[in-house]
């Protein structure tokens, strides 16, 4: 467990925050006078050794998480970035422990339904997608995604400004597989082209960028086809230690980059 550290006086603390404020509005700005990607891709990870670190259980790490998930979102539409896309939990994530998993998707149904709908997105017209193989969740997660998505459906066009693609019991390889048996169903004997197999993907629009938390530099089945030319960023913090600073010095990373495309 990590050694206690004293707490900071809170005049410092209040400086402290009135810094970063002012680092991350003169960071937005300048990001906002070059190229935007047009979608970035987050693998949050290193939330467990998060909690482990901080003498957390399970639901309270993955409170944590969530609320940096909300950050990180408006985050990204003060940017005006039209397309985030999280990796929330992959197919892979049902072999740990029983008991972690159904923390997991207690909180996933609990924070979902909160995110989708508080006043911060709902008013900067967020669209929140759950996106994955909803075979796999429990009925009573299923059920919430469902009514996230068909209450999509009720949103004027012209109210959607940005869209979140959460992936829930989401793997690129899966995602793969059944594009292909998607399209064999419509039309067995159709020529499979690239982009006729991307618009059945899950997530059927290509990722600019990709950004892994916790120093892991892999990208595990993360949207496998979609992010082929995708730039890749590492972050050495721990998903819950993750910040809009750390996710503005991303962004401005990518737009340091020359994209050549295979060229």
């Amino acid at each position: 467990m990590e050694k206690k550290l004293r707490p900071l006086p809170p005049i410092l603390v209040m400086m402290l925050q009135r810094l970063r404020e002012y680092l991350e509005k003169r960071m937005v700005e300048k990001i906002k006078t070059r190229p935007l990607p047009f979608h970035v891709g987050i693998i949050p990870d290193g939330s467990r050794r998060y909690g482990k670190k901080k003498g957390l259980n399970y639901y309270e790490t993955y409170h944590v998480a969530s609320n940096t998930l909300e950050d990180i979102i408006l985050a990204a539409s003060d940017l005006g970035l039209p397309m985030l896309t999280v990796w929330v939990f992959s197919t892979d994530n049902f072999n740990r422990p029983k008991e972690q998993v159904d923390l997991f998707m207690q909180m996933a149904k609990k924070r979902i339904e909160e995110i989708s709908t508080s006043d911060h997105i709902v008013e900067r017209g967020i669209v929140v997608n759950i996106i994955g193989n909803y075979d796999l969740l429990p009925d009573d997660v299923r059920e919430v995604c469902l009514k996230v998505m068909e209450r999509n459906d009720q949103i004027p066009p012209n109210k959607k400004k940005m869209t979140v693609n959460l992936l829930m019991a989401y793997g690129g390889r899966d995602d793969i597989l059944s594009a292909i048996e998607m399209i064999r169903q419509w039309d067995s004997s159709v020529k499979i082209t690239e982009k006729l197999f991307s618009l059945h993907l899950q997530v059927p629009v290509d990722v600019d960028l990709v950004i892994r938390t916790s120093g892991e530099k892999r990208l595990s089945g993360f949207t496998t086809w979609q992010s082929t030319y995708a730039e890749l960023y590492f972050e050495k913090k721990l998903w819950p230690e993750f910040t809009r600073y750390g996710f503005y010095k991303a962004i401005l990373d990518y737009q340091r980059r020359e994209r050549r495309f295979g060229k």
